[in-house]
């Protein structure tokens, strides 16, 4: 085989071989980082006691107050400053959105399970809601007493 031949098939060979390698160290990167196991995420927040989703509640309008506080009513909250029943419950983070705290359970890209917690006001009633993954129909969890049990 010619030298230049050999050259050829050495860069096409390493062409190649760089994608796939990339594609297969990213996909054991997202699996071990949580990208799997939403069915059992989902499971665990479907589980919650009513005296836990109560707890997380409390604990959330706290933040959702401290976050009144602050400049910004829109951020995120790592695990290690999450309140105890998120962090027992296997949240990783929280996004604070006004009046509305989500927290992630499991998943990565726009495959995620979600507790979003609503505090409500007059127009939009208070609640916890499960969202259990792509193309899942969200699930109310915990209602907070009142006429109007939906969670928007």
């Amino acid at each position: 085989m010619p030298r230049c031949a050999k050259w050829v098939l050495g860069i096409a060979g390493f062409l190649i071989a760089v994608p796939v390698l990339s594609w297969l160290s990213a996909w054991m990167y997202m699996a071990s980082k949580g990208c799997a196991g939403n069915g059992a995420a989902a499971d665990r927040a479907r589980d919650i006691d009513e005296k836990a989703l109560s707890r997380l509640y409390r604990e959330t309008e706290s933040m959702v107050a401290a976050a009144r506080r602050s400049a910004s009513l829109d951020f995120v909250v790592p695990s290690k400053k999450l309140p105890p029943t998120a962090r027992s419950i296997g949240a990783r983070y929280a996004n604070i959105f006004g009046d509305e705290v989500v927290f992630n359970l499991s998943g990565c890209y726009d495959d995620k399970v979600f507790l979003t917690v609503s505090i409500g006001d007059a127009e939009r009633p208070a609640g916890i809601a499960l969202s259990p993954g792509e193309a899942e129909p969200q699930e109310i969890l915990w209602p907070k007493p009142g006429p109007d049990r939906k969670l928007h």
